[in-house]
């Protein structure tokens, strides 16, 4: 890489330090806490190279992810971003006793993808497995500080402008699982309707290109939401989400989700019971 570049957003531990003792290898900048999207917008605003590469805490690039992606964007000129798949990691990961070893590169695993129309369909690339244009970046206005989740979604709409992507479908990335992150959240799923929402008013071409697309994930983020309250044991909650979505168009299962959420509370009860049984049952096995 040309720089490595640590955006320290008002941490209290020994991220400063360790940052400085690496030198002039490792370019260090101090803020207060202002969240992930200002210290990101940080790092677009101080980067010197033509790419951005984006690396969260606790999360865990393989030693051949830049060199694959880096690749790509040299076999493919006007890319705007590429993302890649990555792995589950536990929240317990232990950097000093896990293996970071890239797979070699596979040319058959590389989808470019012409712009809009896949984004919507799929949105998730997961910031940390992406490489983006350092002026596209900036032109756009980097992440929106004002989005406490979908920050992401927001930002690739905005940066891909339409134009080509790709996605090297290979795990490249460690991503660490996190309890109660906001994208497993309540808020997470109405973020992500806002940005849905908000970026057809500011982009009117989009409902009218991609209308059908646009219903489809704005569908697929109703249902996801109204699953996750059964899950839970809400189904008030989930039949709540359900009447919000038919103002948009029609929920494929709705019926199926509708009658789901009436032993919503019945099926945790019993889920709840049956674990501890079956961590015992495990445990003496």
């Amino acid at each position: 890489p040309l720089e490595c570049i640590v955006v320290d957003d008002g941490s209290t531990d020994r991220t400063g330090e360790i940052a400085r003792s690496f030198g002039e290898r490792v370019r260090y900048y101090a803020q207060q806490n202002a969240g992930a999207s200002a210290a990101r917008n940080t790092g677009i605003q101080f980067a010197r190279g033509e790419y951005i590469a984006f690396l969260d805490a606790d999360d865990y690039w393989l030693d051949t992810k830049l060199e694959h992606q880096m690749r790509v964007l040299a076999a493919h000129p006007g890319l705007r971003l590429i993302s890649t798949h990555w792995t589950w990691l536990p929240s317990t990961t232990d950097p000093a006793s896990t293996d970071f070893k890239g797979p070699a590169f596979d040319a058959a695993a590389v989808q470019v993808l012409p712009g809009w129309e896949c984004l919507l369909r799929d949105p998730y690339l997961g910031t940390p497995t992406v490489i983006v244009e350092a002026t596209a970046a900036r032109a756009c206005g980097g992440f929106d500080t004002a989005l406490r989740s979908a920050e992401d979604v927001d930002f690739f709409l905005r940066v891909c402008d339409d134009k080509p992507y790709a996605v090297l479908k290979q795990p490249l990335l460690g991503y660490q699982l996190r309890p109660g992150s906001l994208t497993r959240t309540e808020s997470g799923h109405r973020y992500n309707l806002e940005v849905l929402a908000r970026f057809s008013r500011l982009r009117p071409e989009v409902p009218e290109r991609f209308g059908s697309v646009l219903m489809q994930s704005r569908m697929d983020i109703y249902r996801q939401w109204a699953s996750t309250r059964i899950f839970h044991g809400n189904g008030e909650g989930a039949r709540s989400v359900l009447r919000e979505s038919r103002q948009f168009g029609s929920l494929p299962g709705y019926r199926r989700l509708w009658l789901k959420s009436y032993v919503a509370s019945i099926v945790k009860v019993l889920r709840d019971r049956l674990r501890p049984m079956a961590r015992e049952n495990q445990a003496m096995s």
